[in-house]
């Protein structure tokens, strides 16, 4: 593999979604590289001007032809057709159709309207607004805020950022992420317990895939494509990345790819080096460590994250221990220096654990096996083995019935901690008991619920309708409140239906509340009593029923924002207690 080989390949993002760039370049687009069945140049055999013109009296650039096939190479008049443009099996229009295909398969129309502008009606139409903005247009302004066309989304990038007369595009990265595309799958609910399986694979649709570099040392290039912490240079060659103008090592006044070392060349720190080498202590650039390969701390006897001498590649860390490089979701990979989440970037049976180096057991939390002993460090019982807990700072064995403790996850499964009482570990409590805290119910149960005159009891369920309640949150339909006028006590309700009175008033029972994904508009006055609306879902109008832009219209609890010069609601998800499903483009 070549040394550009692997930078392209270390360099592709874990996430094909994630945000490589979070502005759009300020320079001249491909005004010349035009579609052909739009006047482009480049038809499908050489000297030909397809459809169009084929560009300047001299030359032209080759384009697409309207069966999809490049433009050959020509010369001279005209009419030709200039030099070849993408080949059909790389042509980054396939993207933008791949992209377009999955935001139609997957989106509802509100969120497509948000996502891609109301007049996006079909995949066709997407993919043809980005392709002309990608190849023809000048602007440099991304209107679209949300999805695959946001400023950091693929669709974003491609049109607003990349200039494809500064790279090459890849045939087969072309294909791979359009291969991915096709076989994504709509959003699903994530699973809270879910563990990484291994370190990620490269990313296809990571623009570094798609393309390859063609700028020289000196050439102007686009800032927001420059390398950064897991990727390197799209349009820059290897030896040189892209600088902004005002940059001390940039003389011009436009960002330019300026020489960065490679192997071997002098440096005074690592910046002067190129993607994936470090400044090594005899003053020359070193490739960055591989997988198992060796690594160093500048401070041995006190090592720190990030105080590397000799350094790994992007993507991995240096295990303090073993002083080898570890890929990430591996047992041995630093995963944070705090916070519980970091558990999820570790494989299955594996925790974010504290490594104790140097005597302390706070500088480093690598991928480590759950602790099965009393000798196992621990940060959070997620470290620690079913039948464990962890009590701050190692893993323990759970306490049985009968045992003392301290806290709720020291008693073993089926038992809770009578704080209240006895401190020790007691069996929970049975359905219908009386209780005072959830806890006391075990996990599995739907709670202590206050049942209202009947007191709190521990519930397999919450409360179907017409059953007495003493708050919301013990009732299935989340309202609690007098049924009637005659009503003395508070029930279950379903809640005021469409066009039906209503008002935001319990304890009254001229009128309920609304049901999920209705607003009771207009309750005003003594008593203060409005009419139940359908809430706009996303992507849809945001003015109440006296034209006024109002957020209480939006089902999603969102802005009501002013996009495509209409006030819509934004394409955030509704919540399942609002009548939603909790996700956005979930192919429903």
């Amino acid at each position: 593999m070549t040394q550009r080989e692997q930078r392209v390949a270390i360099g592709v993002l874990a996430v094909c979604f994630s945000a490589l760039i979070a502005a759009a370049c300020g320079d001249d687009k491909k005004a010349d590289q035009n579609v052909g069945d739009q006047g482009g140049s480049g038809g499908s055999s050489a000297g030909s001007g397809g459809d169009g013109s084929g560009g300047t009296e001299s030359s032209g650039i080759g384009g697409t032809s309207s069966n999809g096939n490049a433009g050959s190479s020509g010369s001279g008049g005209e009419n030709s057709g200039g030099s070849s443009g993408a080949t059909a099996a790389g042509n980054p229009d396939d993207v933008v159709h791949a992209a377009c295909d999955w935001e139609f398969r997957c989106c509802d129309a509100g969120e497509r309207a948000f996502r891609l502008s109301p007049f996006a009606t079909d995949a066709a139409s997407c993919a043809t607004r980005l392709i002309f903005q990608m190849r023809q247009s000048n602007a440099t302004a991304n209107p679209y805020v949300s999805g695959l066309a946001a400023p950091g989304g693929l669709l974003g990038t491609l049109g607003y950022v990349v200039n494809l007369s500064r790279v090459e595009v890849s045939a087969s990265g072309v294909q791979a992420c359009k291969d991915q595309l096709a076989a994504r799958g709509c959003a699903t609910e994530p699973d809270p317990n879910a563990r990484c399986s291994g370190p990620p694979a490269a990313d296809p649709c990571a623009l570094t895939n798609l393309f390859s570099p063609t700028l020289r040392i000196g050439a102007e290039c686009t800032a927001a494509l420059a390398e950064g912490g897991i990727y390197n240079d799209v349009e820059c060659v290897a030896g040189s990345t892209c600088l902004p103008a005002g940059h001390p090592d940039n003389p011009n006044d436009v960002p330019t790819c300026v020489k960065r070392g490679l192997e071997n060349e002098p440096c005074t720190q690592d910046n002067d080096c190129d993607f994936n080498f470090f400044c090594n202590a005899s003053g020359n650039c070193t490739e960055k460590g591989d997988a198992g390969e060796a690594c160093s701390f500048n401070s041995p006897g006190s090592p720190a994250p990030g105080d590397e001498n000799v350094q790994c590649k992007s993507g991995l860390s240096c295990n303090p221990s073993t002083l080898h490089c570890v890929p990430s979701c591996t047992l041995g990979f630093t995963c944070a220096t705090g916070g519980n989440d970091a558990d999820l970037a570790c494989p299955a049976d594996s925790g974010c654990a504290p490594l104790e180096v140097d005597e302390g057991t706070t500088a480093f939390r690598v991928c480590t096996a759950l602790g099965n002993s009393a000798a196992a460090l621990c940060n959070s019982d997620a470290d620690c083995v079913a039948t464990r807990y962890c009590d701050g700072s190692v893993c323990q064995s759970d306490k049985t019935n009968g045992a003392t403790c301290a806290a709720q996850n020291e008693c073993a499964a089926g038992l809770h901690c009578d704080l209240n009482n006895t401190s020790t570990c007691v069996n929970n409590l049975a359905a219908t008991t009386a209780c005072t805290s959830s806890f006391q119910c075990g996990p599995n149960s739907a709670g202590c619920l206050n049942q209202g005159t009947a007191g709190f009891a521990c519930r397999n369920n919450r409360l179907p309708n017409d059953n007495e309640c003493g708050d919301n949150a013990a009732c299935a339909s989340g309202r609690c409140e007098l049924a009637t006028d005659v009503a003395s006590v508070h029930t279950c309700v379903a809640g005021a239906a469409l066009n039906a009175n209503c008002d935001n008033l319990p304890d009254d029972g001229e009128a309920q509340s609304c049901r999920p994904g209705l607003l009771c508009f207009g309750a005003t006055g003594t008593p203060a009593s409005g009419s139940c609306i359908q809430q706009a879902r996303p992507g849809t109008s945001c003015k109440n029923p006296d034209e006024d832009p109002d957020n209480a219209m939006c089902a999603n609890v969102s802005n009501c924002l002013e996009q495509w010069e209409l006030n819509i609601c934004s394409d955030s998800a509704v919540a399942k207690t609002n009548g939603g499903t909790g996700l956005t483009c979930d192919g429903n």
